[in-house]
């Protein structure tokens, strides 16, 4: 019994030890925690007085200051904003940042819902900085949708468009990524003016509710006929409409069903337009309708031109362009679903000819199904002027030798029986004597020893011009002067194991030819 009184009153005793410790540790804690911040806070003090003391750009006028810091604003919606970073470089430094108005002028955001009651007090304070400035804002909407099986999402209240729109006099760009019945609904009052807008991008009806009647929904933004409008981008699959001066459109991007995207550029002035991007669907066209199409675009001054959907609808669009100057043509083409061909690089080499251009870019993309090598190098043969060439291939079509040679220029040292007679002949008619830059990402079925002959002829052909012969004009070509490069990422990791290559060994002899450029790499995605 007394031992248990004794064992119990020296755990009291050891307890009441113990939390003594604690308290006095927790004090020391404390104390400890009052020190780290006063050395932290004095941390901040010297930086600051390091960064002000060595600061070469506290030596440069502001007005130079402010253009270099205008410079490193490019960011994208949900990022850090750079003009909150260059803030918290020195005092100086955010002294500068804020009181510049202009600093402030490009707001792009991503709104959450959890964060949009600080977020909207931080666009308000954000506006409040730029003083009248023109304004360029991008808003995208995380509407809760992408993980959860709810078909509607969340959207802004209309309190906060209507703040937003109280500045609208000012917008001269305006993007918002995500589709808003709130934000539709006050254009539609046509209370709002822009008389300073140059861009917009709006998103509307993404799916109707039955592709039958699809021709009830129309998605119509009235913007009052804004003078300064040059360029709109629109993603509805519902017919669309603007109240806007459709002559001064110099670039108009699409993501549309066919009929209603050919209606909005049948408004545009032919002239006008330099720029057309679309991504088109055919999906609630009738077969008839697209027989009874007599469009013909005849655009002089357009010079880019990026067509993405499945093969008849690229093929439709193309059979109805004219376009003399285009300079870049970019095309992501799908394979139909049913399995049909539709001849959309017949349409291509059709306009090319109808056109008479000299294209420089192309970037093609080929998904599900791909064009043969004949189709592909009679569209290269079509476009001698090319300086830049882009293509992605499915699994299943890959580069071919075929494909190489025409990058070779005339005489390029082929070994003796890498080449037919007949195929060399093709090979001098076809080279793409203009080319720059021949990027490929996709399966390979090539030759090193091709690859090989295509750039040593590239790098003796740039060594040519630099005699003075080549340069008093003694040959029908004038190869390019920059360095000739060429970038494969292959996606078929077996190709390399072929005991036939040394790959690295021959990449590196190829390298070491002056005035090209060789990356060579294993690539694989999903």
């Amino acid at each position: 019994m007394n031992n248990q009184v004794a064992d119990l009153q020296a755990l009291a005793e050891n307890i009441a030890a113990t939390e003594t410790d604690m308290v006095s540790l927790a004090e020391y804690i404390a104390s400890a925690n009052e020190r780290l911040e006063a050395l932290l806070v004095r941390k901040y003090q010297l930086c600051d007085t390091y960064n002000s003391a060595t600061d070469v750009m506290l030596r440069l006028p502001l007005e130079i200051v402010t253009r270099i810091f205008s410079l490193a604003i490019d960011y994208e919606p949900g990022d850090m904003p750079p003009q909150l970073v260059m803030g918290q470089v020195c005092r100086n430094w955010q002294e500068i940042v804020w009181s510049t108005p202009t600093l402030w002028k490009d707001l792009r955001i991503l709104l959450v819902k959890d964060r949009f009651k600080q977020q909207e007090q931080l666009i308000r304070e954000w506006i409040d900085r730029t003083a009248q400035c023109t304004l360029l804002i991008h808003i995208v909407v995380d509407d809760g949708t992408a993980n959860t099986n709810r078909r509607r999402g969340w959207d802004p209240p209309v309190r906060f468009y209507r703040r937003l729109l109280e500045t609208c006099y000012r917008w001269e760009s305006f993007e918002l990524d995500s589709p808003s019945t709130n934000f539709q609904g006050l254009l539609d009052t046509g209370a709002y003016h822009f008389p300073q807008l140059k861009h917009i991008k709006l998103f509307g009806t993404s799916q109707p509710p039955t592709m039958s009647d699809f021709r009830q929904y129309e998605d119509i933004w009235e913007l009052n006929q804004p003078p300064q409008l040059e360029s709109i981008s629109i993603t509805s699959f519902a017919y669309a409409g603007m109240n806007i001066d459709w002559s001064s459109i110099k670039q108009f991007s699409a993501d549309m069903l066919f009929l209603p995207a050919v209606r909005i550029i049948n408004m545009c002035s032919a002239h006008a337009l330099t720029v057309l991007d679309l991504r088109l669907s055919m999906e609630g066209t009738e077969s008839q309708e697209m027989d009874d199409m007599a469009f013909n675009f005849v655009f002089p001054n357009l010079r880019v031109l990026m067509l993405a959907g499945l093969a008849d609808v690229i093929a439709a669009m193309l059979d109805t362009l004219t376009v003399p100057a285009l300079a870049e043509l970019t095309l992501f083409v799908d394979g139909q679903p049913d399995g049909a061909f539709y001849d959309w690089d017949t349409a291509l080499l059709e306009m090319a000819k109808r056109s008479n251009f000299k294209i420089s870019v192309m970037k093609l993309r080929q998904f599900e199904t791909a064009i043969d090598d004949n189709q592909l190098l009679d569209i290269l043969s079509a476009m001698p002027s090319l300086e830049k060439l882009i293509m992605r291939n499915p699994p299943g079509f890959p580069l071919s030798d075929a494909i190489l040679r025409p990058l070779a220029l005339p005489d390029g040292p082929f070994r003796e029986g890498d080449l037919s007679e007949m195929e060399a002949q093709r090979t001098r008619e076809e080279s793409l004597l203009a080319l720059k830059s021949f990027f490929y990402w996709g399966p390979i079925n090539i030759s090193l020893s091709i690859l090989e002959g295509v750039m040593i002829s590239r790098s003796r052909a740039r060594a040519r011009s630099q005699t003075p012969t080549q340069r008093q004009g003694t040959t029908n070509y004038a190869p390019p002067k920059e360095p000739f490069d060429v970038c494969i990422l292959y996606q078929n990791d077996d190709w390399a194991e072929l005991d036939r290559y040394n790959v690295p060994d021959r990449i590196h002899r190829i390298n070491e030819l002056p005035g090209v450029d060789l990356c060579m790499n294993l690539y694989l995605d999903d």
